[in-house]
């Protein structure tokens, strides 16, 4: 997940999917190892989280956000 922030703005975040940008090592990489987990304030300590309609919240300034990615290369796995 690539994620672009106004920051100190309040504004919105974008993100695009990891296999809509280039590889980060060129060639190796196969895709994600899993889902990417991306949590703002409480949400940021429930595992496996994922925001939907009705459970989610907006990243403000001074919030904790947890991001967890993982990439599959023909070399290893990263979390």
């Amino acid at each position: 997940l690539v994620l672009a922030v106004q920051a100190g703005r309040g504004g919105r975040i974008r993100g695009c999917p990891l296999h809509e940008r280039p590889p980060l090592r060129a060639g190796a990489q196969q895709g994600l190892s899993f889902d990417t987990i991306s949590g703002g304030g409480p949400n940021a300590a429930v595992i496996h989280y994922h925001p939907s309609e009705h459970n989610h919240s907006l990243i403000t300034k001074n919030m904790i956000h947890l991001l967890d990615s993982g990439g599959q290369y023909l070399d290893g796995t990263t979390d």
